[in-house]
């Protein structure tokens, strides 16, 4: 019973806080209410002498504020107007991309076509070493025409010694009994006859020199030739034409 009565007290006392503390609480509620409306009050006529003042500067900055905004409004047109500008001379990422890959395939076929092309020459140059092998030509059929009367340089030799083997034997035949000056005149007529034989000869060998040096100078011509459009099989067999 003692501990009941105690526990009774306890609860009684707990009571007694508890309603202060709601007695507090209560005050404190009116307090902020009061304060709250105060506030809201203060707030009120706060916002009432803002929209005064802003009444009063919207005369008074209307004017600054237009200058200012169109002062604004030229400087960006002017920025928008250089920026532009600079983007007509720009590409999309796209673009320089596409124009990488047609400038890779460009580079492509150009190699392609130069290899093809490595074996070409001129068709102009062709024909102007095919004038040459022609001249070449005819030039060679002069010499030829020229040399028809004209004989080896091996059967000048044979006759020469033909020549040689007749005198001696004509020596031989006439002993001492010749007469001196037709000796010597046999050996003038075969010394001018050798004579003869080794200047037909020369003449030959430079005709011939000179024929070799003009075909040495027409392939020298030909294989210095650029590279174009006609194969390099019609070239070489121009050379074998100039050759023959």
């Amino acid at each position: 019973r003692s501990e009941a009565e105690a526990a009774a007290s306890q609860v009684a006392l707990c009571r007694g806080e508890t309603a202060a503390l709601r007695a507090r609480l209560a005050d404190q509620e009116a307090g902020m209410v009061a304060r709250e409306a105060e506030l809201g009050s203060r707030l009120a006529e706060s916002e009432r002498r803002t929209e005064s003042m802003a009444g009063r500067m919207e005369s008074m900055v209307a004017a600054g504020l237009l200058e200012d905004a169109q002062r604004e409004l030229s400087r960006t047109a002017a920025e928008s107007a250089g920026l532009r500008a600079r983007l007509q001379g720009m590409v999309t990422a796209g673009e320089l991309r596409d124009a990488e890959a047609r400038s890779a395939e460009l580079q492509d076929e150009l190699r392609r076509v130069r290899e093809a092309m490595s074996g070409m020459v001129s068709r102009v140059k062709l024909e102007a070493a095919r004038d040459e092998a022609c001249r070449l030509q005819a030039e060679v059929e002069h010499v030829r025409g020229r040399m028809e009367g004209m004989v080896p340089a091996s059967e000048a030799a044979s006759a020469l010694e033909r020549c040689r083997q007749e005198q001696e034997s004509l020596e031989a035949q006439l002993g001492q009994a010749s007469p001196r000056w037709e000796m010597d005149g046999l050996r003038g007529t075969v010394a001018a006859m050798a004579l003869d034989v080794d200047g037909i000869a020369q003449a030959v060998r430079a005709l011939w020199r000179s024929s070799d040096a003009q075909q040495d100078r027409l392939v020298g011509r030909i294989g210095s030739l650029g590279l174009s459009t006609v194969p390099r099989s019609e070239l070489e067999a121009a050379q074998a034409r100039c050759g023959e």
